[in-house]
């Protein structure tokens, strides 16, 4: 540990200030000073306890601070946070706008009015107490008032600990709280003490911990309460802990049990046969099994892709943000700790509204191992996940996810087309590793697949049957609606236009899916068209192989397929689940 980032430990935020505990007042430093990052202008303080509080900050940025004995002593060790400018108002919404799975959306706006009162007269009170003490004070709660006061109260736990925990992430190595029973601390083994007081400053108990991995608190007394942590005598964090009465201590006890036995039984599920010649690690296979765990059977779009920009600033990347912007409804972008991947009471959401999207993870004090995906408006979870970090690379772990999935889709593939028309079975095999090395993702496998079949498909091959086959797995092994239509599609010869009808169900309508590999193209291009509850027009007078399918806007259900060849005159219609009449 660098001793000198042990000198100053943050405690608390607000609108405007800080308030710092100076652990070297005691060695005789008397002197605070700070500036803004890249401004060499400091303003100093006089440390007359360990207790300090910095105010009328007015710009949102990294700030700078260091002690000394006296003002010849500083040298250039600077300790670094960063400071949110943000009304308690916004604080308040940030979080409450965030929470999973409210069952009482009057209790959650009764407590957002309450908190709003309560901070206007002191914006310094602590949130999460103030609805610990909202809970202990309200009469006649119903269970489901219940469900939404535990789940508010466990997510704005959670904020503020993550955010002490982001700010003094230089003093100590990383370590987590589990909320569970009375409470503990999973460490790295260097914290010396525990000392626990409630919420008026009442001492209850120290713990000396040096040496231990796992710091069981034995809060056992309902009640809201403060955790130092020291290592070598240095306070290096203030924790919160909310310990509940007997009834809600089981409630939490069962979300810890249902969640182990969720992992448990993912362990059995994927066993090591599906990574086949593929060498995961340890820890490679627990992430695919908990990814595995929450992603979608079907995802209906690319995971999204994450890439560090700098002080903590992602560039979050939506590949198939056209398909999302014509389906027209409201997608985020949600954002899970990992501790809390099976627990639902706190997602952080962004609104997507373009194909990438900048996140400053200090807003949200997230440093750790992160995991993204898409969700719709009603909470689905329609992509699969990304996990990031600052401190690791997961390339090298998603290129064997690649390659996993890949084998799984192939394998499916050579089995079907076996039992079909087996003489392509050997062209396919052959032709992976090619395709592989040009694929990113493995969403679109069967499109690469055509995509390659018809740029390097040999003559003694069809290929339009072997498309054929390809998309009719493809189908298949979608969730699609073997009466999505309200009528036949027409095509119009004469024109060369199809006509897609209106959806079958009175909804928000379909998106059209058109992938086309024109005459002289060498790549397969895609559209997406809205029906608005309409029919749609297609003109196919350019030459070139096009595939249609629609995905219903609500329920994300596919229609069935069509593939037509028009190059050099020929005329290859494909049909599959679905009626077509020729006029």
């Amino acid at each position: 540990m660098n001793n000198f980032n042990a000198n100053i430990c943050f405690l608390e935020q607000n609108t405007n200030s800080l308030s710092l505990y100076i652990n070297s007042y005691m060695q005789g430093h008397s002197i605070l000073r700070y500036r803004i990052k890249d401004n060499d202008r400091y303003t100093f303080i006089p440390i007359e306890s360990p207790m300090v509080t910095i105010s009328n900050l007015d710009q949102e940025n990294y700030y700078l601070f260091s002690t000394a004995k006296d003002l010849n002593s500083f040298n250039e060790d600077e300790y670094q946070i960063y400071f949110l400018f943000e009304n308690i108002n916004d604080t308040v919404d940030k979080i409450l706008n965030n929470i999973s799975f409210i069952k009482s959306y009057d209790i959650l706006e009764d407590i957002r009015t309450f908190l709003y009162k309560e901070l206007s007269i002191d914006p310094k009170q602590q949130i999460s107490y103030l609805i610990y003490k909202y809970f202990i004070e309200i009469k006649d709660i119903q269970p489901n008032e219940i469900d939404t006061i535990y789940n508010i109260l466990m997510a704005v736990q959670k904020y503020d600990n993550n955010k002490n925990i982001f700010w003094n992430k230089n003093i100590s190595e990383n370590f987590s709280i589990d909320y569970y029973g009375s409470g503990a601390l999973n460490t790295n083994g260097l914290i010396s003490k525990i000392v626990i007081k409630d919420y008026f400053g009442n001492f209850i108990k120290t713990i000396y911990t040096e040496g231990h991995y796992y710091i069981d608190l034995s809060i056992n007394k309902a009640g809201y309460y403060y955790i130092y942590v020291y290592e070598n005598n240095n306070l290096i964090n203030k924790l919160t802990f909310v310990q509940f009465n007997d009834s809600i201590k089981a409630k939490i006890w069962k979300d810890k049990i249902n969640n182990n036995e969720h992992i448990s039984l993912l362990n059995e599920q994927y066993n090591i046969t599906y990574f086949e010649d593929i060498i995961l690690t340890e820890q490679e296979k627990q992430y695919f099994i908990e990814e595995m765990s929450k992603n979608p059977v079907y995802p209906l779009v690319i995971r999204p892709n994450i890439n560090d920009i700098g002080n903590n600033n992602i560039m979050i990347s939506i590949e198939d943000y056209d398909l999302l912007k014509t389906i027209g409804h409201t997608f985020y972008i949600g954002i899970k700790e990992q501790d809390t991947l099976f627990i639902d009471y706190l997602d952080n959401y962004v609104d997507i509204n373009n194909k990438t999207i900048i996140f400053n993870c200090n807003k949200y004090f997230l440093n750790g191992e992160m995991l993204f995906f898409i969700e719709d408006y009603n909470g689905n979870i329609i992509s699969e996940l990304t996990r990031f970090s600052f401190d690791d690379d997961y390339n090298n772990y998603y290129n064997k996810v690649l390659r996993i999935k890949s084998n799984i889709y192939f394998k499916r593939l050579l089995s079907f087309i076996q039992n079909k028309n087996p003489i392509y079975k050997n062209f396919i095999n052959s032709s992976i590793e090619l395709i592989l090395s040009n694929v990113t993702n493995h969403n679109y496998l069967w499109k690469s697949l055509i995509e390659f079949i018809l740029l390097h498909g040999t003559p003694e091959i069809n290929k339009n049957e072997i498309i054929e086959l390809i998309l009719e797995d493809f189908i298949n092994n979608s969730i699609y609606d073997n009466s999505f239509y309200n009528e036949p599609i027409i095509y119009y010869r004469s024109t060369d236009t199809l006509v897609f009808p209106p959806s079958k169900k009175n909804n928000s309508g379909y998106t059209l899916i058109i992938s086309t590999l024109k005459k002289s193209s060498n790549s397969i291009k895609t559209e997406y068209i809205q029906s608005y509850n309409g029919a749609i027009d297609y003109s196919i007078k350019p030459k070139g192989q096009y595939i249609f399918y629609a995905i219903d806007n609500d329920t994300y259900k596919f229609s069935g397929i069509t593939y037509i060849n028009n190059i050099n005159g020929e005329q290859c219609i494909f049909n599959y689940n679905l009626r077509m009449e020729s006029i």
